[in-house]
C-alpha cells in the first residue's frame, strides 16, 4: 500500500487536506498555520543563488513563481482554518 493511497486508490494531497474529513490532518494544518513565518520562507528562497559557477540553480523568475505559489496555497489553507 502506498502512502498516498486511500482504499487502494491514489489521492490528491491538496484535495485530501481541503476535504476536512480527517481531524488529525485539520489539526496539523492549524498547527502549521500558527507557526509559518512567510518572511523566513521568503528569505530562504531569495537566498538561493541564481547560479553556482556555470551551473544554473534558481533564476529570479523561478523564485517569484515559488513564492507566489506558496502564498496562494497558504491563503487557501487559511480559508479552511
Amino acid at each position: 500500500m502506498c502512502g498516498s493511497c486511500s482504499g487502494g486508490q491514489k489521492i490528491n494531497p491538496f484535495k485530501f487536506i481541503t476535504d476536512n474529513q480527517n481531524a488529525d490532518c485539520k489539526a496539523a494544518v492549524a498547527r502549521f498555520l500558527n507557526q509559518v513565518d512567510m518572511s523566513k520562507i521568503e528569505d530562504l528562497i531569495n537566498s538561493i543563488p541564481e547560479a553556482y559557477g556555470a551551473l544554473g540553480v534558481m533564476p529570479d523568475i523561478q523564485k517569484e513563481f515559488y513564492l507566489a505559489l506558496f502564498k496562494i496555497r497558504l491563503e487557501q489553507f487559511k480559508l479552511l482554518a
